[in-house]
């Protein structure tokens, strides 16, 4: 579960290597966010010569949780939490995603699922 004012990973080759969640996008009493749900998020760490520079507020799509994901067969549990950055429109500004994804992330993002290499 991700938090507001929680600094999470970033797991994609946009240039920016933490953010720092400020709002959860899709309900003003939401407390926490989980998998394929949309942030608010500011730069915190980003490399030198990022286009995203320190402090810019981004989009971000959580695809890894710490919280365990339920199926039939049994539970999938990442050991760290990350998301990529987006633009705009939603869509992915990285080329690259580092890591594994859930397959029900496909559904939510059609584009993401064309940059990956591990589908769990």
């Amino acid at each position: 579960m991700i938090l507001p004012r929680s600094i999470i990973k970033v797991g994609d080759n946009s240039g920016v290597k933490f953010i720092r969640c400020i709002k959860i996008i899709g309900s003003t009493n939401k407390r926490w966010a989980k998998y394929g749900e949309v942030i608010k998020a500011s730069a915190t760490v980003v490399y030198t010569r990022s286009k995203i520079k320190q402090g810019s507020v981004v989009n971000a799509l959580i695809i890894r949780c710490i919280r365990p994901f339920n199926r039939i067969l049994g539970c999938i549990k990442f050991d760290e939490s990350s998301v990529i950055i987006l633009n705009d429109k939603l869509e992915p500004i990285g080329t690259r995603i580092f890591g594994s994804i859930l397959k029900e992330l496909k559904v939510i993002n059609q584009n993401m699922f064309s940059l990956i290499n591990d589908v769990i």
